[in-house]
């Protein structure tokens, strides 16, 4: 391969995975760069498209999207659309850029005519009008125009750039190529220029030529791409030092911050060659968040994984957190779940190197799980006085058609939606047992410990004389197990809840539900009134009246509330004393769900006490995740007080949360 097509002809590694778009292309962009191609004849048949390619998206009159053929959706969308925005200079200049790319050219021509005519950026205008030309073939009138835009307006890196283009599309190289000078001139580092430039020389004098035009577009005062292309030639010749001590002069001559450009070149080289160690070494100092965003973290972050160097990959995933934006959430959590799959394998190599250690044992919460004992929120709530009895809900198992958790050939097995509310359902049975009678009630929830702890969801629901024993063990003992088991081969799931007596593993009654896990609200408080009233006749529990504060959220915020129950459930379980840390992944979306679950219910009590718990949990070993919801914390409960003393109480737990923070910044 030639020297020119290596530099040129291979792509600097970009991110993939859901970094923000980029700006609209500027209007010297809006042309395709010059190649070797000749251009193409007119009328010359083009291949075949595929089948997919002659369909276009299109809003029906439902607001629904369907797909139609090429020539339908011109008719109905493109060419109404034209005729709508022709007096409107930006969303026509949109629209003839969009139907330019989607190969609508012809129908282009009368547009790009009177945007040049009405554009209030007559640059814009003339750029585009020119490119429709050349596409046309129309060489003459393209140049015309850009030569007119010149007389009218002055010089410009836009429409010195496209006249380059147009030259160099018409045969004229010589001309073309002194365009192309002018263009870094006047912008010294333009990638397109430097690669219409080179492309020229390519052809005209091979690799010979394109080596000499590096040296002097590389002399130009400012310059640092040059070098960025010659540090791309020395990786393909395996010379890292060679291409680290180009970088070296690139970035004394760009300052820092370095360009975007500079810093995503140079990484994507060295990732793409092998180097990821080199990567590190040489540009980790150079990213700028503010200046690079997130796009100019992506190959370094990536880079951190691919070494092992997983406290800075956690450092660099904070710092971009912790700009909190929008837009970046998406790809973050992407990265998130990368990170977190790293360090499990690295865990899971560490457990394969330890074979027989990893066993199950039973993790005992007092219900309700956001209501942890000693907190000060429970003035709010009734307490169970004296002897009162107490009772074990024994749950996670689910008949699906594939177990969660555990290990097999293939390693741990992702969460699934049965799993979830396999965990789920004991937790919200426990909060209406307890709050429902004069009781005390604990759940019990399988836990594989070890280097690679995870949940265990059973497929076989627990035996009366298994639940009986469990309950046992527990301290103070449980004289009752209420044990669930979740049928969800396919919907309506099936949900059962059978009551055994702990002395003897006698069975005394069975709650049965069934449900769409999108709808699971009726059922689960109608399995809830069953067993309270099972409890109330075979147990002789004496009924209670839960306290006002008590409230569980309805409608759609249901579903929710069940959700936020079982995250911060996770949240405990990874917080629990030798659980490696690094293997949770999401703590943001769980409090991101917790968060949208309070301000969906202001007034709720509970739901607020999941989020302080969630904060509690995270504190201790992500202080960073828990900072950066502090000022929409103080925002809820400034603009959505709680009434009564449960205000009072709940902000004395959140200033307790963040006492010991810095002040934020006025």
């Amino acid at each position: 391969m030639s020297f020119f097509k290596k530099i040129i002809g291979k792509k600097t590694s970009q991110p993939s995975d859901g970094v923000p778009n980029t700006p609209a292309p500027a209007p010297e962009e809006a042309a395709p760069a010059a190649d070797d191609a000749p251009a193409p004849e007119a009328g010359a048949p083009e291949a075949a498209p595929s089948p997919e390619a002659n369909l276009m998206p299109m809003i029906d009159e439902q607001g629904h999207q369907t797909m139609v053929t090429r020539p339908e959706w011109r008719e109905r969308v493109l060419l109404p659309h034209l005729e709508k925005v022709k007096d409107q200079p930006d969303a026509l200049a949109e629209a003839v850029l969009q139907a330019l790319q989607g190969g609508f050219l012809t129908d282009v021509v009368e547009p790009a005519e009177r945007l040049a005519q009405i554009d209030t950026n007559p640059e814009r205008g003339a750029v585009i009008l020119s490119v429709v030309y050349r596409e046309l073939q129309r060489w003459d009138s393209a140049e015309t125009v850009l030569r007119q835009q010149l007389e009218k307006h002055g010089e410009s890196v836009a429409v010195v750039f496209n006249i380059g283009l147009t030259q160099a599309a018409r045969g004229e190289h010589e001309a073309a190529e002194q365009a192309f000078w002018r263009v870094l001139e006047l912008e010294v580092n333009h990638r397109e220029a430097s690669g219409a430039l080179l492309a020229s020389r390519h052809k005209q004098g091979g690799d010979a030529a394109v080596q000499d035009a590096l040296l002097r577009i590389g002399a130009l005062p400012g310059n640092w791409r040059a070098r960025l292309w010659q540090a791309r030639g020395a990786l393909d010749r395996k010379d890292v030092a060679a291409a680290v001590e180009l970088y070296h002069e690139a970035i004394a001559v760009a300052g820092k911050p370095v360009p975007t450009d500079l810093l995503m070149q140079m990484t994507g080289d060295l990732g793409a060659t092998g180097h990821p160690d080199v990567m590190l070494k040489e540009a980790a100092s150079l990213l700028d968040v503010e200046q690079h965003g997130l796009q100019g973290a992506h190959n370094l972050f990536h880079a951190c994984l691919q070494t092992g160097e997983l406290p800075a990959a956690r450092a660099l995933l904070d710092l971009l957190f912790s700009k909190q934006q929008m837009a970046w959430r998406q790809p973050l959590g992407q990265w998130e779940s990368e990170f977190v799959q790293v360090r499990l394998a690295q865990q899971a190599a560490k457990a394969k190197a330890k074979p027989g250690e990893g066993k199950v044992t039973l993790l005992v919460d007092e219900g309700p799980i956001w209501l942890p004992e000693r907190s000060p929120a429970s003035e709010l709530f009734t307490v169970p006085v004296g002897e009162v009895p107490s009772i074990a809900i024994l749950g996670c198992s689910a008949d699906t058609p594939q177990a969660e958790g555990g290990t097999d050939g293939n390693g741990m097995r992702p969460t699934d939606a049965a799993g979830r509310f396999s965990r789920a359902l004991p937790l919200f049975l426990a909060e209406q047992i307890r709050f429902g009678m004069q009781v005390r009630v604990r759940t019990l929830s399988p836990w594989m410990m070890g280097e690679l702890p995870a949940f265990v969801v059973g497929r076989q629901e627990w035996t009366a004389e298994e639940a009986a024993r469990h309950a046992r063990a527990v301290k103070p003992e449980c004289g009752y197990t209420i044990v669930t088991h979740i049928v969800a081969q396919a919907e309506p799931w099936q949900v059962e809840a059978r009551l055994v007596r702990a002395s003897d593993a006698a069975v005394l009654g069975t709650a049965r539900a069934e449900l769409k896990i999108t709808e699971p609200e009726a059922a689960l408080r109608a399995l809830a009134a069953e067993l309270i009233g099972l409890l109330q006749r075979e147990a002789k529990i004496v009924p209670a009246t839960p306290p006002a504060d008590y409230v569980v959220p309805s409608g759609s915020e249901f579903g929710l509330y069940l959700l936020c129950l079982e995250q911060l459930h996770v949240a405990r379980c990874h917080a629990l004393p030798g659980v490696p840390q690094g293997i949770l992944a999401g703590e943001r979306d769980f409090l991101d769900a917790t968060f949208h679950l309070c301000i969906a219910q202001p007034e709720n009590i509970c739901a607020r006490l999941i989020l302080t718990e969630l904060l509690r949990l995270l504190r201790p070993t992500r202080p960073q995740v828990v900072l950066e919801y502090r000022e929409r914390i103080q925002l809820l409960q400034s603009k959505k007080p709680l009434a009564g003393a449960a205000q009072a109480v709940l902000q004395g737990i959140f200033d307790a949360l963040f006492a010991g923070f810095p002040e934020p910044k006025k």
